[in-house]
């Protein structure tokens, strides 16, 4: 069984995923917590791409869900680089599958980590992988939420501010356009972008990825504030 060619990089970034968790808590993860945790990696993949090219510059001058990734989910279990490590009933109603990676699935992720593209690729979602088990362990909601463990990051999500427009305004099924430069997650973005051009001085630019890693948990905690606003209002 041989993946199609456009499914290759969802392929490795599910992978990244899983080995993530793997090495920071060593935890199945659901159909859930894997979609949001995608979602979240390429809706913030902009804040990436900015901070480390500015930094870059600087230093040397110069409720969401895809079912093509379900689909590479289903694909990576049977190819023996994913496992289902449980199922988990929510609710005495519906079953979903808890995800690990596989033995497989390990080595094949230590061979592409040797590849710079790769590695920084996973480095970002690692990034994320670790926030998001960082806040799903705080106090979301109440006990008998349908949410629990790394499910619970779907709080944060729906805290995204593009998500939540398409969300308030009712657009069933809209597809949410990342690079579209009027949405409020873009807007927020270039806020960002100006703020580190503007205070350039606050950044040692010694450490990039450290940099990056900060702004970026500067967003999760704005993201978990706006649900506590919207929860206890």
């Amino acid at each position: 069984m041989i993946l199609q060619l456009e499914n290759y990089h969802n392929s490795n970034e599910i992978l990244y995923v899983l080995h993530s968790i793997h090495v920071n808590e060593g935890k199945s993860v659901s159909k859930i917590a894997l979609q949001k945790l995608l979602y979240l990696s390429a809706a913030l993949a902009p804040v990436k791409e900015i901070v480390l090219s500015i930094i870059r510059f600087q230093r040397i001058q110069r409720g969401p869900y895809s079912k093509n990734i379900q689909n590479i989910v289903d694909h990576l279990v049977a190819y023996g680089l994913v496992q289902i490590a449980e199922f988990k009933v929510i609710k005495d109603k519906n079953a979903i599958a808890l995800y690990e990676i596989a033995e497989g699935g390990i080595n094949a992720v230590n061979k592409l980590l040797r590849y710079s593209v790769e590695e920084e690729k996973y480095w970002w979602i690692s990034c994320i992988s670790r926030l998001s088990l960082m806040y799903s362990e705080l106090d979301f909601a109440e006990k008998d939420d349908e949410f629990d463990g790394l499910d619970k990051i779907v709080r944060i999500v729906y805290q995204d501010y593009t998500f939540k427009e398409t969300k308030d305004n009712s657009y069933f099924r809209a597809s949410i356009d990342f690079n579209d430069v009027d949405k409020p997650t873009a807007n927020t973005i270039k806020f960002v972008k100006n703020y580190i051009k503007n205070n350039s001085e606050l950044f040692s630019f010694d450490n990039e990825r450290y940099e990056a890693e900060l702004i970026l948990a500067a967003f999760f905690n704005n993201f978990y504030n706006n649900y506590l606003i919207e929860y206890t209002s």
